[in-house]
């Protein structure tokens, strides 16, 4: 490496079954840092006679909290045991090259790519703004992020991926890429190109992303009440929640959006949540919001409940021009 070349610095986040195996399998990939951490810290205590390669897994196995791995050039490595997610960061000559078809390799629910400009980072300067996160072991919200099998579950609903000012691409093994801006643009376009995307997919009120539950109980706030007029029913096990024209707050729609992977109620699995109508044309006004969130929704008719969301065709998703051009540039590297 010459002495002039400029490192940057490469973060990522991986939430996992298995966040131990997920990450040595992540190096294979060239992911983390080619070479062996050369320090270990259990739970904010420096681990004494590490010895790299023989004592990770006796480690985590110790682990309340974190197990946090060092080396050098930058490299750390953390696991975030209740969260079961690893942190990675390191500097680096050229970032790593990620696509879904690299990422379908690893065995994930879901994995974060921080900003690769330091000017996002600097706190209140020009390029800084609030980019929001998705939950412990992860980094603020960056270039991109990634989902595979049941990490889709951390969704609203799938349909939010096709709904956004971003790119997906897909992999095998059911993985999915969401990339938030050009990777070839300055610091400042690349911010413009991501705010929305940002704002839409992080655990902020008006996002479509479920973190762990640690984070997402923490944010809802201590309590977690039902709407006015909720009504579980065990049979299909389901939520209706009657509306009698008042509105519906944003994040009343992503606490009610989450409900299938975090219930309300511990002893009350959810499958579905149902909203109905007492006025037609309100249910139309949130036909979308609702939809796009997994929701189901009903309207109130003389001859009686109707439901609107299972027949409902959404507007053409209008995407950005960067988006339009990166897919025009794949699709013509395809064929």
């Amino acid at each position: 490496m010459h002495c002039d070349m400029k490192l940057r610095k490469w973060m990522m986040g991986i939430t996992a079954k298995d966040p131990l195996r997920c990450l040595q399998r992540a190096g294979g990939l060239g992911l983390t840092p080619p070479w062996p951490a050369t320090s270990a810290s259990l739970d904010y205590d420096a681990v004494k006679g590490f010895r790299p390669g023989h004592d990770e897994s006796l480690l985590l196995e110790k682990a309340k909290e974190k197990l946090v791995f060092k080396a050098p050039r930058g490299a750390r490595w953390s696991i975030s045991v209740k969260a079961q997610a690893v942190q990675v960061s390191w500097l680096v000559e050229s970032f790593p090259v990620v696509d879904a078809h690299l990422l379908s390799q690893l065995d994930f629910l879901y994995a974060s790519f921080g900003t690769r400009y330091p000017e996002w980072d600097e706190h209140k300067g020009p390029l800084w703004y609030e980019r929001g996160g998705t939950g412990a072991g992860h980094w603020g919200l960056g270039w991109g992020f990634a989902l595979q099998g049941e990490g889709h579950e951390h969704l609203v609903s799938r349909r939010w991926l096709d709904h956004g000012p971003w790119r997906v691409t897909y992999g095998p093994n059911d993985t999915t890429l969401v990339q938030f801006h050009d990777l070839d643009v300055d610091a400042a376009t690349a911010a413009r190109q991501a705010t929305e995307g940002h704002k839409l997919w992080s655990h902020y009120l008006s996002g479509g992303f479920i973190s762990d539950r640690d984070t997402f109980v923490r944010l809802a706030g201590p309590h977690r009440p039902k709407p006015e007029n909720a009504l579980y029913v065990a049979d299909d096990r389901s939520i209706r929640i009657i509306i009698h024209g008042r509105p519906i707050p944003e994040g009343e729609m992503r606490e009610t959006g989450s409900w299938r992977i975090y219930p309300p109620t511990p002893d009350q699995p959810v499958d579905s949540v149902r909203y109905v109508f007492m006025d037609m044309a309100q249910a139309l006004s949130y036909l979308h919001a609702l939809w796009l969130r997994g929701i189901e929704v009903y309207a109130m008719t003389p001859q009686g409940e109707v439901r609107l969301d299972d027949t409902f065709t959404p507007p053409p998703v209008e995407k950005p021009d960067w988006v339009r051009a990166l897919d025009a540039r794949g699709n013509a590297q395809d064929r």
